[in-house]
């Protein structure tokens, strides 16, 4: 019989392990307080891989809006450009706004996150620029205001989960609170062996094969 030791885990493997050594040592006294150590530290863990999530998808879904919006509006630009304007007005303000769209184009939207949030800046700030009273029957500016909430939206999510990481009484990420979990478990995995060397109780002996065979599990 030797000590329990953790084998190579992804985080996802580890919150299983973690999860199911729990529930296989409930109820042992002798291993009450490394245990409660063992919950707590999954509980910080848990909570780092539910944000890690909820901000990939949060960002991607918000990014998608905004691409969504702004590959509309160049395109709607596009197929706009295409009708026959007689008012010189109409055709002056259509030539300034194709000369903006066509600056920026749909490869705004595969630009870095930041990258894109800084640009599309730019091109609405570009676009504001030109007096598009002329175009009004066609509906093109009401696509600005969609694109601009899009992007500050977007913004401020990001700028709410760096505030939210700032924080020190906050984990940064599963990652981070995964060596802690590691050695909460190992502790676990210590004591246990401990009293069976000097207790050898049946129920301390049961629980040790048990986690031997959920390690063993994942090598």
């Amino acid at each position: 019989m030797e000590l329990l030791t953790l084998p190579r885990l992804r985080n996802h493997q580890l919150q299983t392990v973690s999860e199911n050594s729990i529930n296989i040592c409930a109820g042992i006294s002798q291993l009450e307080a490394p245990l409660t150590k063992v919950t707590e530290e999954l509980d910080k863990f848990k909570v780092g891989m539910t944000k890690e999530k909820a901000s990939a998808a949060n960002k991607k879904e918000l990014d998608t809006d905004r691409d969504n919006l702004t590959a509309n509006f160049v395109r709607s630009v596009n197929a706009e450009s295409n009708f026959p304007y007689s008012d010189p007005a109409k055709k002056d303000t259509m030539k300034q706004l194709l000369k903006v769209v066509h600056s920026y184009g749909l490869k705004i939207t595969r630009l870095t996150y930041n990258e894109e949030s800084a640009a599309l800046d730019n091109f609405i700030n570009d676009v504001k620029k030109i007096d598009l009273a002329p175009l009004s029957e066609t509906g093109l500016a009401r696509w600005i205001p969609l694109i601009e909430n899009a992007n500050n939206t977007f913004k401020s999510a990001v700028g709410k989960y760096i505030d939210d990481s700032s924080n020190t009484t906050l984990i940064e990420s599963a990652s981070a609170a995964a060596p802690g979990l590691m050695d909460a478990l190992d502790g676990l995995f210590s004591m246990l062996y401990a009293y069976i060397k000097t207790d050898g109780s049946d129920e301390l002996k049961k629980a040790y094969v048990q986690l031997q065979i959920l390690l063993d599990s994942y090598r």
